[in-house]
């Protein structure tokens, strides 16, 4: 849980930046769950509002944030990035502020634009995302933005840090083998292999012959 109050906490500082302070009268900040809660990814998806839920409610009870209450509201969105821009504008009907995702760059991408379009569009309502494991690293190089918090290692990240500790740990591994998915995450982690290699660098000499597969 001190991970996750972490989270609540970085949430409320960000978010008072960036949607000014709650309104006296407003007690509750609701934050839209945006993820696949039925179908392939449904266990997944309720699994980790189960863990946000349990967090509002530790939060509440132990008083994280004074005079203010946590509240989560879910929507499915199948795992559709379509989905997702409609249930993004359903949660900005209901005034909510907040937005979690984080299944699939290939909805948190087109989320964070219409987040960003949002806010350009409705400056004294702005939505705040919060990207729980969203992580093409594009989310937070070339489409950085305010509007959005990433609270997870990005992909390059990760790599990084597991050519490292194959490279100090096991100096006689010449081959490894990703089988990745055939869509953006799987892409970003294919492309961050190919950029470790051709560092200059023990580190990449280690995998300079690593082989990738992707599934058909």
């Amino acid at each position: 849980m001190k991970k996750f109050s972490y989270v609540l906490a970085c949430a409320a500082s960000v978010g008072a930046l960036l949607i000014g302070p709650v309104n006296a009268a407003e007690k509750t900040v609701r934050i839209a769950f945006i993820d696949p809660l039925s179908g392939l990814m449904g266990p997944v998806g309720n699994d980790l509002l189960r863990n946000w839920q349990y967090g509002a409610e530790l939060a509440n009870k132990e008083g994280w944030a004074k005079g203010v209450k946590f509240e989560i509201v879910p929507f499915d969105n199948k795992l559709s990035p379509q989905e997702s821009l409609s249930l993004l504008k359903a949660a900005a009907d209901q005034n909510i502020q907040y937005v979690v995702q984080g299944m699939g760059s290939s909805v948190g991408i087109p989320l964070q634009q219409a987040v960003e379009r949002n806010n350009d569009r409705n400056p004294n309502s702005p939505m705040l995302y919060l990207n729980q494991a969203a992580v093409d690293p594009v989310q937070t190089n070339a489409n950085c933005t305010f509007s959005h918090a990433r609270l997870d290692g990005h992909v390059d990240m990760k790599v990084t840090g597991i050519v490292k500790y194959i490279a100090e740990n096991q100096p006689d591994t010449k081959k490894v083998y990703l089988i990745n998915q055939d869509y953006s995450f799987g892409h970003s982690v294919a492309k961050a292999r190919a950029r470790s290699s051709r560092r200059p660098s023990r580190t990449s000499r280690s995998l300079a012959k690593t082989c990738t597969r992707s599934p058909a």
